[in-house]
């Protein structure tokens, strides 16, 4: 299941937080990953947060995929609450309780 979200920051940034969710084969755990696209005043389009000129491109590539995902909700400018509202909105409409581990 997927779930989409924007919100508009204080900078008028926009942020899309896209939300999937897989059930486990026992039906009792919920696998959630998260990817975050942002689109500023002057954009046409949805982006990723760290782009090719971005400072930290290069050590994004080193990183895992769940390091990497992090680094681009962060830089994304989204605060911990967006992401609780998410997930909260999520849980409503998946019918399960989910958490991401890096939040508790």
């Amino acid at each position: 299941m997927t779930h989409e979200k924007i919100f508009i920051l204080e900078t008028g940034r926009k942020v899309k937080l896209i939300t999937n969710g897989t059930l486990d084969d026992n039906l009792s755990k919920v696998t959630i990953e998260m990817n975050v696209s942002i689109k500023d005043y002057f954009d046409n389009d949805f982006r990723h947060p760290i782009g090719i000129r971005h400072p930290k491109y290069w050590k994004l590539k080193k990183m895992n995929p769940l390091q990497a995902r992090m680094q681009q909700l962060k830089c994304s400018g989204l605060l911990k609450k967006h992401i609780q509202q998410a997930l909260n909105e999520f849980e409503s409409i998946f019918h399960r309780p989910v958490q991401l581990e890096y939040m508790q």
